[in-house]
């Protein structure tokens, strides 16, 4: 009897080595990918929440003093057409006016 419980305990044993690999490993990738500094602070301040952006690094975004305008587009849109239907090759300006 003593044999089969030495036996069980290591299977016991090596089941848990290879959780706590597992887990470092999977630990390890987290913080290779999103930084040390992030994971960090992610445990530390647990579930995100509406004053991250006071924990978080951050970068102002202001406007361009010129916007940016797309090639061919109109105030009133681009000329698309479209198949609805068994209609083919439909303006989609005025199938939208007929709804």
């Amino acid at each position: 009897m003593p044999i089969m419980r030495k036996k069980k305990s290591g299977w016991i044993l090596l089941g848990c080595l290879a959780a706590a690999f597992l887990f470092v490993s999977m630990f390890g990738c987290w913080v290779m990918v999103a930084g040390l500094t992030t994971v960090k602070r992610t445990i530390q301040y647990n579930f995100s929440g509406i004053d991250d952006y006071r924990i978080f690094p951050q970068r102002r975004m202001l406007a361009a003093p010129q916007p940016f305008r797309f090639d061919g587009a109109s105030q009133t849109g681009v000329g698309l057409r479209v198949s609805y239907g068994k209609q083919r090759d439909v303006n989609l300006a005025a199938l939208l006016k007929t709804w």
